[in-house]
Order: C-alpha cells, then structure tokens, then sequence
C-alpha cells in the first residue's frame, strides 16, 4: 500500500500532500523534496512521463510522473513493500486524472492547494488500494 501521494506544482510547491494515518509525514515530505532533483534530471533525459524510482532510502522509495504540464505527481511506498511498477504507473496516471477533474473547476484557484473533498477522497482511495 502506498503511504503518500503527492502533486508538486512546476515551481515546486505543493498543490496536494496526502499521507496515511500512521505515516510520518515530516519523513515523507522529506524524501519527497530529495527527489524533486533527481526528478528534474531524469524529465530531461527521457521522454516517459512516469519516471520510474526517483530516490530511496532505508524505510521508502519514491516514484515520479511528470506529464508535458510539469506538474509532479508522487507515490511514497515503504522499502520492504514488493511493489510492480505497472501498478504504480497506473495509480499515478489515474491521481493525474482525478487532477485534471479537480483543476477543471472554475472556482479552483491553479497553483493553490487543491483541497476538493471528491479530490481527497479519490486520493485517499487510491492509497488504500495495493
């Protein structure tokens, strides 16, 4: 199971975090702002919007997908977890379209937190899915 999801905007501030109950959010956000650079390094080298491992460390691993609008969108899984990247590719493209849904509204502000309750809740599924 996925313990965070996050939606970074193109200058790097944060659109969406969301994070388990019992995860430790101050620890996620760090490995997720180590891998904004590496991030950025591999959108220049390959022409994939999902980016595969980003960073990991000891406890979690970081998947990135960055589509052509330069939004970063971010899957935190702990290290032990036995995870195939199929699955994480799919959970990332359907968070970027539960985005697009969100951004699609008129009264949605682009570049400020995105904090939709039907967002959250898509959000949130997605995380308790394997």
């Amino acid at each position: 199971m996925c313990d965070s999801l996050m939606v970074i905007a193109a200058n790097n501030t944060p659109i969406y975090q969301g994070f388990k109950k019992e995860a430790n959010e101050l620890e996620l956000s760090f490995c997720a702002y180590s891998s904004l650079d590496v991030m950025d390094e591999k959108i220049m080298e390959t022409q994939d919007i999902f980016l595969g491992t980003l960073y990991e460390n000891e406890t979690h691993r970081v998947y990135g997908y960055c589509p052509s609008s330069r939004m970063k969108f971010l899957a935190l899984y702990k290290t032990s977890n036995q995870i195939v990247e199929n699955q994480v590719k799919t959970k990332l493209k359907t968070l970027h379209t539960n985005y697009i849904k969100a951004s699609a509204n008129p009264f949605y502000q682009h570049g400020t937190i995105l904090s939709t309750p039907s967002f959250v809740a898509a959000s949130e599924e997605l995380m308790s899915q394997d």
